[in-house]
């Protein structure tokens, strides 16, 4: 959600060198990617002549400032506003009360700073090495390319509470493969694997778990890239899927849908809205009724209507 943040910089300074800092496991998600020169996990030694500071973390002003950067632009949220040279006013206001996406924080921030952001379509390259393993992977699965294929993203890394049942999963992979003899594959992040199996041993027609082996985010774009039809958790794939206009069915519990909204029009966000929701916990003390209230029937009719945008 942040590429199109990262493009609009890009137009803004087309001559600068643009150096991304964040996490090692992000590395491979923006390899390649022409709005940087390189990507780094802190913030180099060299001599740096500005920071933009997409996240609105304390901790991100706190290292621009201790690396005497003389230029550091973000929202002076987080009680951070003494540390920044270019501080712009944040969104006002408990985003559980009042939802806003992360991309209306950074066109915010951009614009702040006289920075046009008009395209706020999410974007990210693609690695040849990755398309050739990956097209040799399916084969060895006995996956048809040329046949459409559905993947189901059953995980979630921040709890219990954003993981649709596993049952669901598996009933929504049944329907898929009866309405449009879709092919199921199973995403399966690091941590999740036991999940995945679980989707794949309940389901009645033939699924195949995709799983760390992938060998990280540049193979996981290749395979979303592909498919007919992504159904997720609220959870990081689901944006891959809209960088490839990939439709999708989201489900959306502990959290309001505007939160993790990035856009995509080919994207259906289903939400209860209960009366406890959005409560933002990582477990459901009570009975989970803002995911076991979404149906697999519901979920496969949101994925036809997403596909017929197409």
């Amino acid at each position: 959600m942040t590429t199109p943040a990262l493009k609009a910089l890009r137009r803004a300074f087309p001559e600068a060198e643009m150096i991304l800092v964040g996490p090692a496991s992000v590395r491979g998600l923006l390899h390649g990617a022409a709005w940087c020169n390189r990507f780094e996990t802190s913030i180099p030694a060299e001599k740096m002549d500005a920071a933009v500071l997409l996240p609105h973390s304390f901790r991100s002003a706190w290292q621009a400032w201790k690396a005497a950067i003389p230029a550091r632009a973000g929202c002076k949220s987080e009680m951070r506003g003494w540390l920044l040279t270019h501080a712009i006013p944040g969104i006002a206001g408990d985003r559980r009360k009042h939802p806003y996406s992360r991309l209306t924080y950074q066109k915010r921030l951009l614009e702040g700073l006289g920075i046009p952001m008009n395209d706020m379509t999410l974007e990210l390259p693609l690695d040849p090495e990755a398309e050739s393993k990956v097209e040799e992977r399916l084969q060895r699965e006995g996956i048809d390319t040329a046949r459409p294929m559905a993947l189901l993203n059953p995980g979630a890394a921040w709890g219990p509470a954003k993981r649709w049942p596993l049952e669901n999963f598996a009933r929504t992979g049944d329907l898929l493969a009866e309405r449009w003899g879709a092919q199921i594959l199973i995403l399966s992040g690091p941590g999740e694997e036991e999940f995945a199996r679980g989707v794949a041993s309940a389901i009645k027609t033939r699924a195949v778990v995709l799983g760390p082996q992938l060998n990280g985010f540049p193979m996981v774009k290749s395979i979303v890239k592909r498919v007919a039809v992504m159904v997720s958790n609220d959870s990081g794939p689901r944006h891959i899927a809209a960088c490839f206009d990939v439709p999708t069915v989201v489900f959306v519990g502990p959290f309001h849908p505007i939160i993790s909204d990035n856009g995509h029009l080919r994207t259906a966000m289903l939400w209860e809205g209960v009366e406890c929701s959005p409560c933002h916990r990582r477990t459901c003390p009570i009975d989970f009724r803002c995911m076991i209230r979404l149906t697999p029937e519901r979920a496969v009719e949101a994925a036809e209507r997403m596909r017929g945008r197409g």
